[in-house]
């Protein structure tokens, strides 16, 4: 009989123990599988913050505003005449476009308003793009960007509210802000950019209270990125019917150009030789 018992006890005894072995391999299991679960949620929230740290500003982040204006513009060409034509922001907002739409050559020209050599290439080549406009052979996509100093984005946002509500004050608002000394303009607010505005002509109250309050500097930093992703080299930078020019023309060879693309340039006035150094 002892006998008997004692070997139900060890039955009970090894039925425990199973159950117990059991129990722990699976307490062992799910522990690995809240682990496992543990380590990928992880791994998926790092991977979330990193995704949102790179592309949220471009998601989430403030829209650049958008840029709608359109109409005419005088243009002054080297003999002192002037002739309107159409000026009107491209469709996405990235360019602003001079010149006859039935133009045969189009020239797409990056600047910045804080690069010194966009300043001197200004003031050397804009007499020739005008007489290009001018002439009917050529349009032009002015493209401002800052690459250079941050006040260079304040200017061209200034020049983008001009363009949203006085488009026809272009010319005279880009000579007006490329004139300022850059020593000037380095500890230039948004403020101060829309109080000079009054003494360029501008008169729409719009456009003194958006270039105070920045609305278009988002659309410069846009604008810019649009030309980086594009692999602009620089500033300044041309382009003709899309071809960009590996080095930058003078007057002349960009006359040759316009001809050597589909316009007929026998009536632009030649610019006069630079003299020699």
């Amino acid at each position: 009989m002892a006998t008997k018992d004692r070997e139900h006890i060890r039955r009970l005894r090894e039925e425990a123990n199973e159950i117990r072995r059991k129990q722990e391999a699976e307490a062992k299991r799910k522990r690995l599988v809240t682990t496992i679960g543990l380590s990928t949620l992880a791994v998926a929230v790092v991977a979330l913050i990193v995704v949102m740290v790179v592309f949220g500003p471009k998601w989430f982040g403030p829209k650049a505003a958008t840029v709608a204006g359109s109409g005419n513009v005088a243009v002054m060409g080297s003999d002192g005449k002037q002739t309107e034509v159409p000026i009107a922001m491209s469709e996405d907002g990235v360019a602003i476009m001079v010149g006859k739409p039935e133009a045969p050559v189009t020239l797409d020209y990056w600047f910045d308003f804080s690069c010194p050599h966009c300043i001197d290439y200004h003031t050397v080549m804009d007499p020739t793009m005008k007489d290009l406009i001018v002439s009917g052979q050529a349009k032009i996509n002015y493209r401002p960007v800052n690459i250079v100093a941050p006040y260079g984005k304040e200017a061209a946002a200034a020049l983008l509210a001009v363009m949203a509500h006085q488009p026809e004050l272009f010319y005279s608002v880009t000579d007006g802000l490329l004139d300022i000394p850059a020593q000037e303009q380095m500890n230039w607010t948004a403020n101060d950019y829309a109080q000079h505005l009054s003494g360029l002509g501008v008169t729409n109250t719009d456009i003194i209270t958006e270039t105070a309050n920045g609305t278009y500097r988002s659309k410069v930093e846009s604008n810019t990125q649009v030309a980086r992703d594009a692999k602009l080299k620089g500033t300044p930078s041309l382009a003709v019917n899309g071809q960009m020019q590996e080095q930058l023309p003078d007057a002349a060879g960009l006359i040759a150009l316009v001809g050597a693309n589909g316009g007929d340039v026998s009536a632009v006035p030649t610019p006069a030789a630079a003299p020699a150094a």
